[in-house]
């Protein structure tokens, strides 16, 4: 019989090996081409690129924006959503990556 030491310590023994076989960014990239080819089937991009306005003018491009995905299905908006997400946490530990890198250098 195992004892409680000995099943706590094969239990950080596996997620230390799980975090370094799965990289947590690369996880999150992953999602991010998953769900961009998901919106790439599901949306006519042609169309989109077509009917959008200029970039540099952002009260319309908010408009468009906001009105293409009030009017879309809610699983395009699910997608979009979760690929929102996804770039969020992405920046959030790019973030903390450089602020840490920053420290460090900082303290040698």
């Amino acid at each position: 019989m195992k004892t409680f030491e000995q099943k706590i310590m094969a239990r950080v023994r596996r997620i230390y090996y799980l975090k370094k076989v799965v990289n947590p960014l690369m996880l999150k990239l992953y999602g991010v081409g998953v769900l961009s080819i998901g919106v790439v089937s599901l949306v006519s991009v042609r169309n989109v690129f077509m009917n959008m306005p200029a970039l540099t003018d952002v009260g319309s491009m908010y408009n468009f924006t906001t009105t293409a995905l009030m009017h879309t299905e809610v699983t395009v908006q699910f997608v979009f959503g979760t690929l929102i997400v996804l770039a969020v946490l992405i920046v959030r530990d790019a973030a903390r990556n450089f602020s840490h890198g920053a420290r460090h250098l900082a303290v040698e």
